[in-house]
C-alpha cells in the first residue's frame, strides 16, 4: 500500500473523499492497557495516564478494544519498536521525495518526518502537489498545513477508511469533480493548484483534437497497406 494513490474518507467521517498518496504505515510495537474507568470520548492522557497515544481501534492484551501505544514500529525502515518516528526521504535514509520547493536554512529539499508520535496506527498520506505538506499536518512534518475535517486534522488513515487505490494518476481530472461538488462541508476547488487547470485544459484539448489528426493518419496508412493494394487488384480482375 505505501506508494500507492489512496482514496479515503477524512477520519472515517465521510464527506468529500481525499485522493492522496501512501508515504508509510505506522503500526504498533509495544502497547499497554488503558484506563477502562474514563469515558470513551476523554483524551488520550486520561486514557493513558502513563504516556502513549490511545488507539481506540487497537485491541488491548485484556481483550477489549483500546491500547495504549507506547512504542512504533514503520515496516521497511529502520524505525523499529520507537516512542516517535524520525524518516529523512533523502535517498539514504529511505527513498528519496522530492518536495519540489526551494530549500533554504531550515528546510530539506526533501521529505522529512521529525519526532512525530502518531495519535494511532495507520498511514501517512501527502497529496504529490502540496510541496511536502502532509495530510496529517506539522505534528508529523514541520510547516504541514494539515487536511481537515470536521474533527480536525486527518490522523493517520485507518484500512476501514480507505474507499480504494488509485490505477492511474491523473490528478488533474478531479478538479471536475470538486468543482461540481455541492457539499457545504467541501473546500471545492479552492486547494486546486493552477497547473491542475492547465493539465485539465491540455487533456479536454486533446481528446477533442485527436479524432481529426488521428483520421487523415489512419487513412493514409491503411491506404498504403500491400492487403489494401492486392484487394483492389483482385477486384479489378473480376
Amino acid at each position: 500500500m505505501e506508494g500507492d494513490v489512496i482514496i479515503y474518507d477524512k477520519n472515517g467521517e465521510g464527506g468529500t473523499p481525499i485522493i492522496h498518496r501512501a508515504i508509510l504505515e505506522v503500526v504498533a510495537a509495544t502497547t499497554q492497557s488503558p484506563d477502562r474507568t474514563v469515558a470513551d470520548d476523554s483524551p488520550s492522557n486520561e486514557h493513558c495516564p502513563d504516556g502513549g497515544s490511545y488507539d481506540d481501534a487497537h485491541f488491548d492484551e485484556d481483550g477489549e478494544m483500546g491500547s495504549c501505544v507506547m512504542t512504533w514500529t514503520v515496516p521497511g525502515t529502520k524505525v523499529v519498536n520507537a516512542s516517535s518516528i524520525s524518516i529523512a526521504f533523502d535517498g539514504v535514509d529511505a527513498g528519496y521525495y522530492d518536495c519540489k520547493r526551494m530549500a533554504h536554512a531550515n528546510v530539506e529539499p526533501h521529505l522529512v518526518i521529525w519526532n512525530w508520535t502518531p495519535s494511532q496506527a495507520g498511514m501517512l498520506t501527502l497529496g504529490d502537489n502540496n510541496h511536502c505538506s502532509v495530510d496529517q499536518g506539522s505534528s508529523a512534518v514541520n510547516g504541514s498545513v494539515g487536511v481537515h475535517s470536521a474533527s480536525g486534522v486527518v490522523r493517520p488513515v485507518r484500512d476501514t477508511w480507505l474507499i480504494g487505490v488509485a490505477g492511474g494518476e491523473l490528478p488533474w481530472l478531479g478538479t471536475v469533480k470538486l468543482a461540481l461538488n455541492n457539499d457545504p462541508a467541501s473546500p471545492g476547488t479552492v486547494y486546486v493548484p493552477n497547473s491542475s487547470y492547465l493539465a485539465l485544459f491540455a487533456v479536454v484539448a486533446g481528446v477533442l483534437l485527436a479524432p481529426s489528426i488521428l483520421e487523415p493518419l489512419l487513412k493514409k496508412m491503411i491506404s498504403g497497406a500491400p492487403e489494401i493494394k492486392l484487394a483492389e487488384d483482385e477486384m479489378e480482375e473480376e
